[in-house]
């Protein structure tokens, strides 16, 4: 198996948790929803937390590659309120719901999985670089104060 098929599993993990909730996630759901022998899943993703933890890798992966490059110039407030406008309403469509809803299953598992939270706490901080630099690129004077 190679690393697109961990990818594949993935995809398939997050739409399970995502449409059908964290009880349907399991080893075999994604060994079944890939038509892939019993156990498939597990070689890969050894428990629930590994599994989880990927889950939230690939769910931060596709986040990150929706944003797009910020522009080295100044572009502009309408610009960059455009932008994300843009980005939020896609984010409420098939694929990106599908990752929207599996995030929420995930911050519900992060209040009980330190592991978890601290790799949201991460990516929050790396959320709040990228959000500063578009704000600057908007022409914002204090991009750090308000990306939050």
């Amino acid at each position: 198996m190679t690393s697109s098929r961990r990818t594949q599993m993935l995809d398939a993990a997050v739409d399970i948790l995502a449409w059908q909730g964290s009880r349907a996630l399991t080893h075999r759901a994604i060994d079944r929803r890939l038509s892939l022998p019993l156990g498939s899943a597990a070689n890969y993703f050894q428990t629930r937390d590994a599994l989880l933890r990927g889950i939230a890798e690939r769910v931060i992966e596709l986040d990150f590659a929706s944003f797009g490059p910020i522009p080295e110039e100044r572009v502009g407030r309408v610009f960059v309120a455009e932008s994300i406008a843009a980005m939020i309403l896609q984010w409420m469509e098939p694929p990106s719901l599908t990752r929207q809803r599996a995030r929420h299953e995930l911050l519900l598992h992060s209040v009980r999985d330190a592991d978890l939270r601290a790799e949201f706490q991460r990516v929050r901080k790396e959320f709040l670089i990228f959000a500063a630099r578009a704000l600057d690129a908007g022409g914002c004077l204090t991009p750090h104060e308000h990306a939050p």
